[in-house]
């Protein structure tokens, strides 16, 4: 007697079935993850932020300060990366609103107060 290796039945010996529709119009959650950029806190934005500033790139900076801003973190050195953005951007009025909304915000320490100040001397304006 011969022993002929057992071979597994082949799909094709299966009957077909039609296949099912794809939703080639509606991208997969791992083409979503790629193309939106992940929720980020707003301590990560501002730490962003200030790595922007220190290299040069203030509208990237502007737009860091201003997500962590929107993102309800509301604070004097969100404020303050934002103004100074505007400042070096060139952006006199906006500054001054965001140094002069950094001051009167929660209590800063003397540090910032002073760092916010010197904005205001740059930019030549004052708070109302």
């Amino acid at each position: 007697r011969t022993t002929a290796a057992a071979t597994p039945p082949t799909r094709a010996a299966e009957p077909t079935r039609a296949a099912a529709p794809t939703r080639a119009a509606e991208p997969t959650r791992a083409a979503v993850a790629k193309t939106e950029p992940a929720p980020t806190s707003s301590k990560k934005l501002l730490e962003q932020g200030w790595k922007a500033i220190e290299a040069g790139e203030f509208q990237k900076a502007h737009g860091l300060f201003d997500r962590a801003l929107q993102s309800g973190s509301v604070t004097p050195d969100a404020l303050y990366g934002r103004a100074y953005a505007n400042e070096k951007l060139g952006d006199s009025v906006s500054a001054t609103d965001d140094y002069c909304r950094a001051l009167g915000g929660r209590a800063v320490g003397i540090d910032m107060q002073r760092e916010i100040e010197g904005g205001l001397r740059r930019v030549g304006r004052t708070c109302p």
